[in-house]
């Protein structure tokens, strides 16, 4: 493949997972990471609005695939072509929409003053073939199964002494590596370096264990320190419209999984339905598990600083949040519907509680909850004491709770402290307002 389309560092992908996982050597990378052309080469960033072409775009757009779908079948040796014919897409469509897109893209370029037209001249003599080399280009299925790579991320993390929420804060934020690691006092060359010296391991190691060859390794090598410099200087910020789907309010964590994991929710449900988790089925699709959980991350965050923007949320609400959303997630990430499913079906249901003593029919009940009402409010229009709803729900569920100890389902040190806050926790349900207190 063309030198032009040696990864720069995050693929674009990654810009929408968070970051989730760092480069590695070209010939995996290549079919995620080729954008334009132009902005692969070791010259600073243009900083015109034009937005650079992303060739995997084209290709899923003319395709009809999603990103998960098209990596598999790449990663099994199948190229852009093969791929296209499997489609009954004809493959030279597909290249000359790269070659058309790219065209317009260069020409912006020069008319904005960031090239040359001797330098877009150069690039537009080169596209033809270099498209060619890109439709051509095909995986390695077993190297994909035995990709670990380096993390940069973690490298970052613990260069930098960072926790994951305040590095994807700050990177929200708009602010750079380099930024990051100058407001720290850090000098961001010892990022690079922790870098360039894990990078180069591995993939010595790669080598020797004949997964890639020296000619490969020394070809990443000599792109490493643009690629690492790219890192450190880009500018990763992420705007809430492009994390969350437009329809999202409030963010859901399946939709989002399904869609990270290129899956329709209802097949995601029959999955979790049969006992797998959300990790297993990210392996099961080729995807790190992580991938599914920065994935949400980045929803989560971005959601809950535009809530904080907007005044739907006070920061410090937020900040909270924010601590525990990432073990919050990982636990997600583990759940089992099927081995969850006898836990919860005995258990508590606190609106059916109030229902029954507040002695009201479904629509009624409903529709006073739609008006806005608190539970303590409806109970006083039904001359019912508020605190006797209270008293019975809490009364049920230390029954419940004792009984999942008798079980061994929790131990008694969870209930005991689940049941320390119980009234507490009560008192809110009774005195919410379901709809205008929620900034969803």
């Amino acid at each position: 493949m063309n030198k032009k389309h040696i990864i720069v560092a995050l693929s674009a992908l990654a810009l929408l997972t968070l970051l989730i996982a760092a480069p590695a050597f070209a010939a995996t990378t290549d079919l995620l990471t080729t954008t334009s052309a132009a902005t692969l080469t070791t010259d600073p960033p243009p900083t015109t609005d034009a937005e650079p072409v992303d060739w995997i775009d084209i290709v899923l757009d003319k395709l009809n695939m999603s990103d998960d779908a098209l990596f598999t079948a790449w990663s099994n040796g199948q190229s852009l072509k093969d791929i296209a014919r499997s489609q009954d897409v004809d493959p030279q469509v597909i290249a000359d929409a790269i070659v058309a897109a790219e065209t317009i893209w260069l020409d912006a370029m020069v008319a904005s003053g960031e090239f040359s037209a001797d330098d877009a001249a150069s690039w537009k003599a080169d596209l033809a073939a270099d498209v060619d080399a890109f439709m051509n280009e095909k995986g390695d299925a077993e190297v994909y199964d035995t990709f670990d790579g380096v993390d940069w991320i973690a490298i970052l993390l613990k260069t930098l002494d960072m926790e994951e929420g305040a590095l994807f804060d700050a990177i929200a934020d708009g602010k750079t590596v380099a930024e990051l690691a100058t407001n720290k006092n850090i000098d961001p060359q010892r990022i690079a370096d922790a870098i360039a010296m894990a990078e180069t391991e591995w993939l010595d190691k790669m080598v020797a264990d004949g997964k890639i060859s020296a000619e490969e390794a020394e070809s990443w090598k000599s792109e490493l320190n643009d690629a690492i410099q790219s890192f450190l200087t880009e500018d990763w910020s992420l705007s809430v419209d492009e994390i969350v789907p437009a329809d999202f309010v409030g963010i859901d964590w399946f939709t989002v999984a399904a869609q990270t994991l290129g899956l329709d929710e209802e097949t995601l449900f029959e999955a979790m339905d049969s006992g797998k988790s959300l990790n297993e089925l990210a392996r099961e699709q080729n995807i790190k598990p992580q991938k599914v959980a920065d994935a949400i991350l980045a929803a989560e965050y971005a959601q809950l600083d535009a809530w904080v923007k907007n005044g739907d949320m006070p920061a410090d609400e937020v900040a909270q949040w924010k601590e525990v959303l990432p073990d919050e997630v990982a636990a997600f990430m583990e759940e089992n519907f099927a081995a969850e499913e006898d836990f919860i079906e005995d258990s508590v249901d606190w609106l059916a509680i109030a229902q029954e003593k507040l002695g009201m029919d479904d629509e009624a009940f409903f529709n006073a909850l739609d008006a806005d009402q608190s539970l303590a409010q409806i109970a006083a229009s039904q001359d019912v004491a508020s605190q006797s709803i209270a008293d019975a729900i809490v009364a049920a569920e230390n029954a419940w709770l004792n009984k999942m100890v008798a079980d061994g389902k929790l131990t008694a040190e969870e209930v005991s402290e689940w049941q320390a806050d119980l009234a507490e926790i009560v008192d809110t349900f009774m005195n919410s307002h379901w709809f205008s207190e929620q900034p969803w």
